[in-house]
């Protein structure tokens, strides 16, 4: 590492003025580029409740993996900032350090292309930061990194910028989980490329060390202890286990995405056509395809504004690799697949309203900060008046969500959580937060998950109060994303919830719940196991008294495996007929289907809801069904366990 930062002072300072001008030129525009300050002002709704959540757990402290979990980590609040106790300021400071490491990271890169012309390194720098700036926020980070690791390949100073790299692989596993994981196998693929055993080990003992190194002093630096850092990594695993499948949208446009995929891979291959010379432009292939197959399951996974994020890495990987192509051929033939990629992501952004519409800002955003708009925003007057407009707007959007008087007076200074997923009641009417370790009941992706909740709510140290707003965008319903229902996204926790609170008091669209002073419900009995087909009506078993529920086992064949890690996950439904001939139909996440559901009697709305906490009765179900949109032949039966539990005496 000092022999990397020496020879970096030689370069400078022994009369090398290109270098130092390609250095200054591309430091200066890189924070007019890639410098962004863009600080939220607090408000309501989904996406927003999870962004408060993230800088509340930061500015109080919070125990990530054990007291809180969600896909972002203790550093998440600098991706989504706040105005928050310090959060302005530390965002602020990261992007003076990411601006700066990225402008020298981008004239190292050039610089490290002896054959190309200084002239030519000049033009390719705002190329390159461009490509950098457009990228969604944390593949910011796999850009740099890709920039660092195809530099120094090769290079004597290699080893001293993996330990750096490591570094911050280990910070960003505490910013991001799965972009960090992806930055880990990126690197770990680089160190396979080392040639002989000895030097390939050595690579991957370096990483190991300096990741898990870089986590843990980051980790202690937040915390200052080492308690659940291993239920953050585990949780963590979790959340990127389920999430493909709990998070996939309607798949009218997976055909496209495939043949896209393939277009890429065949542009990527003539592009090896041209720049295969040597072992060094071989890891350059693979090194950047790692990168780009997970930017395309993040897109697969999450099919609106998650496209963007495959389409933008393409475009920075094919400006890196139009950069090889240039150094070893003319520049006629190393634009050709460069115009190629732009004109296919320019015609599908013409093409989509949405993704127009994203694409169209994102664009705009780099050109734009050539103005320096968010440089302006440092000047004091204008920084002071720019975070007063964001109190305001804060004020005049929460106001929304204020509580009746009578309701605050109850609640008090004592504990509350909020249930399933508008957590920014807790900003509107100033309330004592505890929340649940999985913050948003959509995002129990995995039996796991779920039962941190369920154990949460059966713990003496659950909250005291407990408001169930209504869905999410079905009035009076008990929706909360993508035609999910609260019962049926974390069956365990929704129980308990159930088991352990009443109704206090409700108005039009929110229920304020209470503890109980006992559980609602006793024992637990099996009542049959059978094996069911999907796409067909399945009997419930009668009851007497209390409540019938199931669980499922389904045994996945390889084939099928194989199938949703490569493309995407089966969408899969729950459908039920009621006593009164009325069917529904919910989006299920089968992951959870080892959980025990709750299923009849059904709350199926809010009035259900309110009118079995007092009577203990809701609508009746008959019949269900499990539907999936995968041939049947690529499936195995279900196991379906039916169990009932009866009220408490």
């Amino acid at each position: 590492m000092f022999n990397s930062i020496q020879n970096f002072v030689s370069k400078v300072f022994t009369g090398n003025r290109k270098f130092i001008g390609l250095i200054v030129f591309s430091l200066g525009l890189s924070f007019l580029v890639v410098f962004r300050l863009d600080i939220n002002a607090v408000s309501i709704g989904l996406d927003n409740s999870w962004i408060y959540a993230i800088n509340y757990a930061a500015l109080k402290n919070v125990n990530w993996g054990s007291d809180f979990l969600f896909t972002y980590g203790p550093f998440g609040y600098l991706v989504h900032t706040l105005d928050l106790g310090s959060h302005v300021y530390h965002r602020l400071l990261f992007e003076v350090v990411f601006a700066a490491v990225c402008g020298i990271a981008v004239a190292y890169f050039l610089g490290s292309l002896a054959k190309i012309k200084y002239l030519i390194k000049f033009i390719l720098v705002p190329l390159l930061l461009f490509v950098i700036s457009i990228q969604y926020f944390e593949w910011r980070f796999m850009a740099l990194l890709l920039l660092f690791i195809l530099t120094f390949q090769k290079n004597k100073h290699q080893a001293a910028v993996e330990v750096i790299i490591g570094w911050g692989i280990g910070w960003l596993l505490l910013t991001k989980f799965s972009i960090g994981l992806t930055a880990l196998i990126t690197l770990i693929s680089w160190s396979l490329f080392k040639g002989s055993i000895y030097s390939i080990s050595r690579s991957l003992i370096s990483d190991v060390i300096s990741v898990l190194s870089s986590f843990i002093f980051w980790w202690f630096l937040v915390h200052r202890n080492l308690r659940g850092i291993v239920l953050y990594v585990l949780a963590q695993m979790e959340l990127v286990k389920g999430y493909s499948q709990a998070m996939s949208l309607v798949y009218a446009d997976w055909q496209f995405l495939v043949w896209y995929l393939l277009f890429i891979l065949v542009i990527l291959l003539v592009w090896c056509w041209f720049i295969i010379k040597n072992d060094r432009a071989k890891s350059v292939m693979v090194v950047t395809l790692i990168p780009l197959f997970f930017a395309w399951k993040s897109a697969i996974s999450r099919q609106d504004s998650h496209l963007l994020i495959l389409f933008f890495f393409i475009l920075f990987e094919s400006v890196i690799l139009f950069v090889y192509a240039f150094t070893r051929t003319s520049i006629i033939k190393a634009l050709i697949p460069l115009v190629l990629v732009f004109i296919m992501v320019s015609d599908l952004a013409a093409n989509q309203e949405t993704t127009r519409d994203i694409y169209a800002k994102l664009l705009l955003r780099p050109l734009s900060s050539l103005s320096g708009y968010d440089l302006k925003k440092l000047h004091p007057n204008n920084f002071s008046a720019a975070r007063n407009e964001l109190r305001e707007d804060a004020k005049s959007d929460l106001v929304n969500l204020r509580l009746s008087l009578m309701w605050l007076k109850e609640i008090g200074t004592s504990t509350i959580d909020i249930y399933p997923l508008e957590i920014s009641y807790i900003a509107a009417n100033n309330l004592n937060w505890r929340n649940r370790p999985v913050i948003q009941s959509y995002a129990a992706f995995t039996p796991y998950l779920d039962k941190l909740g369920a154990d949460f709510f059966a713990a003496t140290r659950k909250p005291e109060y407990i408001l169930w707003h209504e869905g999410n965008r079905i009035p009076s319903s008990l929706e909360t994303i993508d035609q999910r229902q609260a019962f049926l996204d974390e069956p365990m926790t929704s129980m308990q919830i159930i088991n352990n609170y009443d109704l206090l008091d409700s108005d039009i669209n929110r229920d304020l719940l209470k503890v109980r002073v006992s559980p609602r419900f006793g024992i637990t009995q099996l009542l049959v196991s059978e094996n069911v087909a999907w796409n067909s009506w399945i009997k419930v078993p009668a009851k007497e008294k209390g409540v019938i529920g199931f669980s499922t086992t389904f045994s996945e064949p390889v084939l099928l495996k194989f199938f949703r890690f490569l493309l995407f996950q089966p969408r899969v439904s729950l459908s039920l007929q009621f006593k009164s001939g009325e069917e529904a139909t919910y989006r299920w996440v089968f992951r959870n289907g080892d959980a025990k559901f709750w299923i009849n009697p059904f709350i199926k709305s809010k009035s259900d809801l309110r009118y079995f906490l007092l009577n203990q009765t809701a609508q009746e179900v008959n019949a269900i069904r499990f539907d999936i949109d995968t041939n049947n032949f690529l499936l195995n039966d279900i196991n379906l366990t039916w169990y009932t539990m009866a009220y408490a005496k």
